[in-house]
């Protein structure tokens, strides 16, 4: 049996399915990465800071693995800017949500800590 894909291409079922997990995977991380790149094209507009923040690290760990799919991931995000790096975490049972919430913590910190030295700044 042949299948056709987007472009009109067949492909014997049989590769198919060995092929579609990683296809699907592929196509997964483009769409976060859309996500991700729309998320921080939106924010820019109203907090240009975060234009200098840079992704410097991701890293996944399962931390009961026992738990099979219900097994909670911890994300830790390093990212830096012209003057540090920091490190957010995430923890969540959703990689996506873990990841998530590590990359807002990672904003979140670069904003306050930018407030603060505004607010240094103008005491002095």
């Amino acid at each position: 049996m042949r299948v056709a894909d987007a472009q009109g291409q067949s492909e014997k079922l049989s590769d198919i399915e060995g092929n579609y997990t990683e296809r699907v995977a592929d196509l997964q991380q483009d769409l976060d990465r859309t996500r991700a790149d729309f998320v921080r094209k939106a924010l820019e507009r109203f907090y240009p800071a975060i234009k200098d923040v840079k992704l410097i690290d991701y890293k996944v760990r399962v931390l009961d693995s026992d738990k099979a799919t219900a097994a909670k991931v911890r994300v830790l995000i390093e990212s830096a800017d012209q003057h540090m790096a920091w490190t957010t975490v995430g923890v969540s049972t959703d990689i996506i949500e873990a990841s998530w919430r590590a990359m807002l913590d990672a904003i979140e910190y670069k904003l306050m800590r930018d407030a603060q030295a505004v607010t240094k700044q103008a005491a002095a």
